[in-house]
C-alpha cells in the first residue's frame, strides 16, 4: 500500500480511506447485474489506470 500511495503522492492512510469509498462502487460498475461482462473486466493496466485516475480526483 505504501508504494502505490507514493505513486500517487498521497498518505497510505488516504489511500486506504480512498480505497475503501471508491471500491464498492467501482466493483458496481464494472459488474452490472452483479454479473462480469462477457468480454471480461479488461486488462490490469487498465483498471489500475482507471482507479488512480478515481484516486486522484478525490
Amino acid at each position: 500500500m505504501g508504494k502505490a500511495a507514493g505513486q500517487l503522492g498521497i498518505d497510505p492512510s488516504q489511500l486506504s480511506a480512498q480505497l475503501s469509498a471508491l471500491l464498492p462502487g467501482l466493483v458496481d460498475k464494472l459488474t452490472p447485474n452483479g454479473a462480469i461482462p462477457q468480454g471480461g473486466l479488461g486488462n490490469t493496466g487498465d483498471l489500475m489506470g482507471l482507479l488512480g485516475g478515481l484516486l486522484q480526483q478525490r
